[in-house]
């Protein structure tokens, strides 16, 4: 059950949508295709709202607090999963030929790296089917995530196989149709990118999409 105390949620103004149900109206915040940002300071309800979607394919009881959030049903919540078996999986979008001359077309390894682990992972959603894609950073391997200008010139890119999602989440949508709604809240490379950006204050949602694209530049 909700918290006695618990902050209703509301949708910002330029979000707000409303579905027709055999109970009649009922309006909230729509979540468009493309890229969505959810940031926002620790402890704000980022990682919260992300899981509320995360489940929102499934019915719940009312008064659990989801009973009312609807997610398209091929969502999928893609993490790292450091140390998994990947079989026969085309990462190659992500990695490069991997140092010793190893294929990633496809992969397979009994035991994949943090990076490694999340491209099987996307590739293995969008081949299945789904739809959308959830992601949230503290579960993200970050190398994967994004490579900032300085790391790439200490490294070099004939040393850096990775290809990070920042570099790769506008073509997931725009050849595959694929949406994905990412927490982050310290990769600033993602406003650059995004088609509109949730900021969480206090359990309640702003959107800040004009702001997000004129500090991005």
């Amino acid at each position: 059950r909700p918290l006695p105390d618990a902050t209703p949620f509301e949708s910002p103004p330029s979000l707000r949508t409303t579905l027709d149900t055999r109970d009649g109206p009922i309006g909230g915040m729509g979540i468009s295709e493309g890229v969505t940002l959810i940031t926002g300071g620790g402890f704000h309800g980022k990682s919260t709202l992300l899981a509320a979607l995360q489940w929102g394919h499934r019915d719940h009881v009312p008064g659990d607090g989801r009973e009312r959030v609807v997610s398209d049903p091929d969502t999928v919540k893609v993490r790292a999963e450091d140390g998994r078996r990947v079989e026969r999986v085309d990462v190659s979008a992500f990695l490069r030929e991997l140092p010793g001359g190893r294929s990633t077309r496809p992969l397979c390894t009994d035991d994949a790296s943090g990076s490694t682990s999340q491209a099987a992972a996307l590739v293995e959603a969008v081949e299945a089917g789904a739809r959308v894609l959830l992601m949230d950073e503290d579960t993200c391997a970050t190398n994967l995530m994004v490579s900032d200008a300085t790391m790439r010139a200490l490294i070099g890119a004939h040393r850096e196989p990775i290809t990070p999602l920042v570099d790769r989440i506008r073509d997931i949508h725009a050849q595959w149709g694929v949406s994905t709604i990412l927490v982050v809240g310290g990769v600033g490379d993602y406003l650059a990118v995004a088609d509109r950006v949730l900021l969480m204050d206090a359990w309640r949602p702003t959107e800040v999409t004009e702001r997000a694209r004129a500090l991005a530049g």
